[in-house]
């Protein structure tokens, strides 16, 4: 796996919050009330998370961050605050939360993180986030898929992520090799099958964000995967499975 770029990083997370503002500005109110693909969650609960997200991160508010009640304890945070009082707070916090990370030294951002790897590499799920919860939105709202820098950081946390979950879920794969878009992965595991996935980069992030399964990726010839993977192969990609 390639060393995450800081620089690189934090201009493409003000990329994607800046594309995710842009296209909230121009929804009319109804569809903030609309459900998202995250269960349980309407679209303004979807914007008040990656609002917290970045209030959390200028702040430093990380105990126990990215479980179901930091997620939850940021919606109830702020269930009553109107669409402008969320553009406010996050055109301060985000570009906040941005310099905090540009400011920070070269030994903390290569310094372990477990079990995420490094700093550097932790901080790439932030831009994951922030691009899958756009799909959340957009999907549903029948507006598509919008590419971005964040759905090369799926896939790079995805790839991290592979042996760790096939050793959980007891499959048994040789190497996992991921030949989508620009990306070009061999993923070393264990004893089995080399299984190599081909097609579309977005598609495969979707999967490895638990937004798309394997069979509709492949149905959809989005994706193809040979030979045949093991069950419980959705799970191994999944970065989000349990």
């Amino acid at each position: 796996m390639a060393d995450v770029d800081q620089k690189q990083l934090v201009a493409d997370l003000k990329l994607q919050r800046e594309r995710l503002v842009s296209y909230l500005q121009g929804l009319p109110e109804a569809a903030w009330d609309k459900e998202s693909l995250c269960e349980g969650w309407r679209v303004r609960d979807v914007v008040c998370h990656v609002v917290g997200n970045a209030t959390d991160l200028a702040a430093q508010n990380l105990q126990g961050v990215g479980t179901p009640e930091y997620n939850q304890r940021q919606v109830d945070e702020r269930c009553d605050k109107s669409t402008g009082e969320l553009f406010a707070e996050w055109d301060e916090q985000g570009p906040a939360y941005e310099a905090a990370i540009s400011a920070l030294p070269k030994e903390v951002w290569e310094s372990p993180y477990e079990p995420w790897g490094t700093v550097g590499e932790a901080l790439e799920r932030m831009l994951e986030d922030i691009w899958v919860h756009t799909q959340d939105i957009r999907i549903p709202l029948g507006d598509g898929i919008e590419d971005g820098p964040g759905s090369s950081a799926a896939i790079h946390v995805s790839a991290f992520e592979i042996p760790v979950r096939a050793k959980e879920k007891g499959i048994a794969l040789g190497s996992v090799h991921i030949n989508v878009g620009d990306h070009d992965i061999t993923v070393p595991v264990g004893e089995g099958p080399t299984v190599k996935i081909t097609g579309d980069p977005s598609a495969y992030a979707l999967v490895a964000t638990g937004r798309m399964s394997i069979d509709e990726a492949t149905g959809q010839r989005k994706l193809s995967i040979s030979p045949t993977p093991p069950a419980g192969f959705d799970k191994v990609l999944n970065i989000y499975a349990g």
